[in-house]
């Protein structure tokens, strides 16, 4: 098994973590403000966490399946390197998807915006 291949693999499982603790952490949070009678959060709060993660653990999946073709970090410079070049592609996938997950939110606010002012005249 490569370095990058474990390299990968330990970055996926920090994240699943991290994202996971996430998404509890707003759903408790969202539970006791529903309970004091505030509104329920809308779920793009919730995709703005999975979305992004769910991409980029596809990107580490891709990155895991090609490490073979790739070269394989030896030393520990090359393997923090390394580690660095996977967070910058996990981070720049997460930024791509929360980009279009925005303009995706934008445009259906913006459409209801306008069926709201549609009935209201």
């Amino acid at each position: 098994m490569s370095n990058l291949l474990i390299i990968c693999i330990v970055y996926a499982v920090v994240v699943t973590i991290n994202v996971i603790t996430k998404v509890l952490e707003i759903w408790s949070f969202e539970k006791r403000s529903v309970a004091m009678g505030k509104s329920a959060f809308s779920n793009f709060v919730y995709y703005y966490e999975i979305i992004p993660y769910t991409v980029g653990l596809i990107t580490l999946v891709i990155i895991s399946y090609y490490s073979y073709i790739l070269p394989n970090p030896n030393t520990v410079v090359h393997i923090v390197v390394f580690t660095g070049l996977v967070a910058f592609f996990y981070f720049l996938v997460g930024v791509i998807a929360v980009f279009i997950i925005s303009v995706v939110e934008a445009n259906i606010v913006r459409k209801r915006t306008k069926e709201n002012e549609s009935q209201d005249e």
